[in-house]
């Protein structure tokens, strides 16, 4: 976590190495946060990395059974807890500071979905380091988009880790001296890694954030603020007619993973109907946090690159730093290509995600 405070107001910044959360689960969080720190929800953005060698964190209904639901006691006792501490010891570790803002480019991620001119990547990669009074380095905050995800083979199938994210934080905290290093999950929702080891490109995007510390900064200068709002897509539903149908065409697959994902997901909406709770919108959650004249944009869902190509060109002028998988990770967030081509973002994670 970062706490940064300017006269009367505090922001806090934190970043989980999980697949994501959800939207209750986080507020209850804030709650603990306001209780203990007194600092407003939208003050606090909660970012995931994305990591997909994580514990179960947030509901997945249309997965298999051992996947979805998160263990109560792990998230209670050991991951709420945890983030409430580590943001109380960010808060009581202020002290007089100076903030610096750069920006530079990674070459670690490509486009897995889309192709010609729709098939986006975003290179960019925003640094935000932190010095004491005495110009010694404490922090380092930095951020990209692309998906923590490999192949899963051997081992790592087994494994518990943080994935690309945790190896660059610990080679930049080891490098440049600083106390804390962390990472914000960008725009990665169709952001695929180039190489297979996740090793390798934890040092590649580690030496390019060193690279952007040891160049020209910016000063982040001025007063803090905050905002959140939502933005309420509306659902069409299929009818439950369509719905029976879909349910038929998978049902006697046993063993075929994505037609029995498609039998959980036809019941789930099937009982939506029967309990008159289908949604009528899904809500993207958006969070804004100004740092002097830094800006950082939070995304609620998995949020395709696109968007974080397009927000900054809204604020040409000053420094702009977008990320997904904030606050809550309820779907992807895909773009009109992705709809269109009825891309895995566009349409069939709907299904997994246990979407309308």
């Amino acid at each position: 976590a970062l706490a940064v405070r300017k006269g009367a107001k505090t922001v806090v910044v934190v970043g989980v190495d999980l697949t994501g959360l959800d939207y209750a689960f986080v507020n209850e969080v804030k709650a603990e946060i306001f209780r203990r720190e007194g600092i407003p929800y939208h003050a606090v953005m909660i970012n995931s990395s994305h990591t997909h060698f994580a514990p179960v964190s947030q509901n997945y209904f249309a997965w298999p059974e051992q996947n979805q639901r998160p263990d109560p006691l792990y998230m209670e006792q050991v991951l709420k807890p945890n983030i409430v501490r580590a943001v109380s010891e960010a808060v009581g570790n202020l002290k007089p500071s100076r903030l610096f803002f750069g920006t530079g480019s990674t070459r670690i991620g490509g486009n897995r979905c889309l192709s010609g001119d729709d098939a986006l990547y975003d290179p960019t990669v925003d640094v935000v380091k932190v010095e004491d009074a005495n110009h010694a380095l404490t922090d380092v905050l930095f951020l990209t988009g692309c998906h923590p995800v490999f192949r899963n083979a051997g081992m790592e199938g087994f494994s518990i880790n943080g994935n690309f994210p945790s190896v660059a934080k610990e080679i930049v905290k080891e490098r440049s001296g600083a106390s804390n290093a962390l990472f914000l999950q960008g725009c990665a929702g169709d952001i695929n890694p180039l190489y297979d080891d996740f090793n390798t490109m934890g040092s590649l995007l580690a030496e390019d954030v060193l690279k952007i510390l040891d160049g020209p900064m910016t000063p982040i200068e001025g007063d803090i603020s905050f905002a959140q709002d939502s933005l309420l897509i509306p659902v069409k539903a299929w009818s439950p007619a369509q719905i029976t149908q879909f349910r038929t065409e998978n049902s006697g697959h046993p063993g075929d993973l994505e037609a029995e994902k498609n039998v959980r997901w036809a019941n789930i909406m099937l009982d939506h109907y029967e309990q008159g709770t289908m949604p009528g919108y899904m809500p993207i959650y958006v969070q804004t946090i100004n740092i002097g004249n830094w800006k950082l944009i939070g995304l609620s869902r998995e949020v395709v690159t696109q968007y974080g190509i397009e927000l900054r060109k809204l604020w040409p002028d000053q420094p702009v730093s977008v990320v997904g998988y904030a606050n809550d990770v309820g779907s992807y967030l895909p773009a009109a290509p992705h709809v269109r081509a009825q891309t895995y973002e566009g349409y069939n994670s709907f299904f997994w995600y246990a979407q309308p």
